[in-house]
């Protein structure tokens, strides 16, 4: 029991010691974030092979390798980045999306316990955080290509967008979001 405290006493100073997250550099950041991936991962049913930054802004996205040769995207939301209800919100649309069109949406994948969000928490991270785990989508963003035809691409996916949501009859606690 004694050892048992002193153990305790010793993490406790370690944690009081370790820098904010905000204060290490970009790898330092990742390398923490990756353990509340594989936190997150723990609460679903995926036999995780590699987690792979793939970017660290607001949200940081891994992608997620199994055993069995699929693919998903885990993204792992700032604290201040959006209510839980914008995020129930988010999830449901685009299962919507997903489900109602061939746009090639992520499709969110629920948790052992049947949720779209997980809250996770791990010591080396001072707040909980938000995690999804999504289908993952090949190829390249086109907004980052910009040509003629990419630009007319999106401007099809974007009226396909708006014409979903259109006819898209959202649960009764879903806050819509307005870009002005």
């Amino acid at each position: 029991r004694v050892r048992s405290s002193a153990a305790s006493d010793v993490y406790k100073r370690q944690l009081h010691r370790m820098r904010a997250l905000s204060a290490l550099t970009p790898r330092g950041q990742i390398s923490r974030l990756r353990q509340m991936a594989y936190a997150a991962l723990e609460r679903y049913d995926l036999p995780v092979r590699r987690v792979r930054s793939v970017a660290n802004h607001l949200n940081t996205i891994f992608r997620v390798d199994t055993v069995d040769h699929r693919t998903f995207a885990l993204r792992i939301s700032h604290p201040t980045w959006r209510t839980v209800q914008d995020l129930a919100s988010e999830l449901a649309w685009l299962r919507a999306l997903h489900r109602d069109t061939d746009i090639g949406a992520p499709d969110p994948l629920p948790a052992r316990d049947g949720t779209l969000m997980v809250d996770v928490a791990i010591p080396s991270v001072p707040e909980p955080r938000r995690c999804v785990v999504m289908s993952w989508i090949p190829g390249i963003d086109l907004a980052e290509r910009l040509s003629e035809a990419n630009l007319f691409k999106l401007g099809t996916v974007a009226a396909r967008l708006h014409e979903h949501g259109s006819s898209f009859h959202p649960p009764a606690d879903f806050t819509a979001r307005r870009m002005d």
